[in-house]
Order: C-alpha cells, then structure tokens, then sequence
C-alpha cells in the first residue's frame, strides 16, 4: 500500500492472476474499504488457444474463483468496478474490449478494434478523473496505450494513494499487421514506466 507500481509480462505470466489476488489481499487485510477501491478492466475476455488461453478480465477470475468465501465474495462484489457502474453514463453502451492483434486480418481491422477500444477506455479513465478513489487498479493498461497518450493517464495517476497497472510487454504479440501498435505499446509502456515502481511477472516465479 502507498505504492504506485506497473507489473509487465509476458502472455500467460501470470499478470491477471497476481493482480485479482493482489485486489484480494488489501482487501482481507482491511486496508481500505471497499468503496475506496477502483477497477479499470481494460482486458479483452480470455482467448482459447489450442492448450492454452490468453488475455482475460479481472471479472473473470472473479466469477471463476472456487475458493472464495461468500465474506470475500460479499468484499469483491463492493469494490468500484468501474465498467458494471451504473452512475456511469453512457459506459455500458459500447462493445466489450476488443483483442487488436489476433483476429485481424489487416493494419485498418487492428486499427479499428483500436479506436473501438479507445472509445471505451478514454471514457473510463475520464470518469475515475471525476470520481476517484483511495486505491486504482488497471487490468492491462496495454490496450489504451495502443493508441491513448501518457497525459490524461498521469492526471489519473496522480489520484490515487495506492495503484498496480499490469500489461503485457514482450514478444509473442509483435505480429500487428503492420499497424505498429506493437511498437507505440512498448514505446509508451517504457515511458510510464520511469515514473512507477516497475516489476516483472517473472520475479514473482517460483525458481525452477
């Protein structure tokens, strides 16, 4: 807590999961209320991949969890989930997230699903602007930095007490169609990366 990190990862390195547990964590630690909690779940839903699956939302893991206990269910179900909030005019009117690089078969289908993304994002970063909160989670930050700037982004920042970012950062989502998201995604994640405490998904494993 009072920390303002960015974790960055791989796909399936375990971003998503270390931040719903971190989400569970403070709040079984009582460290705030739960109203004093905020969600931005930039994520597109998960995506089957032969024996693997990519991506995924924090509501997923929610709704996926076995072992919670109606108590931590109760506490999840309180947070501020930003994209479900219905004082939020006009949020819930758009698509879900889109995935850019895997259905596309062109840099205009990955820019589009871009702008339909931006669309989404730039909304609810805009509403926390107006609304926010003790403590700012962010499910894969990633997808607004496609095509969104640093500034509104650090006006957000600059807000909450305690926040965690997560992104994906690496290598095996270069292929864009030639629409250079890849490289604009990396670009800006190293920038707003000198101003958080960053980490790397790989220094949460377990060594082998």
């Amino acid at each position: 807590m009072g920390r303002k990190s960015l974790l960055l990862g791989e796909t399936n390195s375990g971003k998503t999961h270390f931040t719903f547990h971190f989400l569970c964590h403070i709040l079984e630690r009582k460290n705030c209320e739960p109203t004093d909690i905020s969600v931005l779940d930039f994520a597109p839903p998960r995506i089957k991949r032969q024996n693997s699956a990519i991506a995924g939302t924090l509501g997923e893991f929610f709704r996926e969890s076995n072992n919670l206990s109606a108590s931590q269910a109760n506490l999840l179900n309180s947070v501020h989930w930003l994209e479900r909030d219905s004082s939020a005019p006009g949020i819930h009117t758009f698509p879900k997230i889109l995935a850019p690089r895997f259905f596309a078969r062109s840099a205009q289908d990955v820019l589009k699903a871009c702008c339909v993304n931006f669309i989404i994002t730039e909304k609810q970063l805009s509403y926390y602007l107006l609304h926010p909160t003790k403590v700012l989670i962010v499910n894969d930050v990633g997808i607004y930095l496609h095509l969104g700037g640093l500034r509104l982004l650090t006006k957000v920042l600059a807000l909450p007490q305690t926040s965690l970012l997560n992104a994906y950062f690496g290598t095996t989502l270069l292929e864009d169609q030639g629409s250079y998201i890849s490289r604009r995604e990396g670009i800006m994640l190293s920038l707003l990366a000198k101003s958080l405490d960053t980490y790397l998904c790989a220094d949460f494993l377990p060594n082998t």
